[in-house]
């Protein structure tokens, strides 16, 4: 048994060697078939749900989160220096002081 295989080897490799054109040939159309079942495959696992009619159900994305949960609106420090400023500016307008202006021309 083992005397065939031997035999078979040897003249596989006899075969190559005396026919590298053929041997070429049918390495490249294995390669072509190789990457044309693969495009082939592909192709049908994309288009797969298509043809079974099958519709893939896909949930809302999530609400985003809200931004700046605990920030309030307008700034509190802002707030009290702008009632600080009003209260000094109408302080100043009730006795009869020029009043100052904080910089704003």
């Amino acid at each position: 048994m083992g005397d065939l295989v031997q035999d078979l080897v040897v003249a596989g490799v006899d075969w190559v060697a005396t026919h590298p054109a053929l041997v070429a040939a049918g390495l490249l159309t294995m390669v072509c078939v190789a990457l044309l079942t693969r495009i082939a495959l592909l192709l049908w696992a994309d288009r797969w749900d298509r043809w079974a009619g099958a519709r893939a159900v896909v949930p809302a994305p999530p609400a985003p989160p809200p931004l700046w949960p605990d920030r309030p609106l307008i700034n509190p420090r802002y707030v009290a220096h702008v009632a600080a400023s009003s209260a000094a500016f109408t302080a100043a307008l009730r006795a009869g002081r020029p009043a100052q202006h904080g910089g704003h021309r």
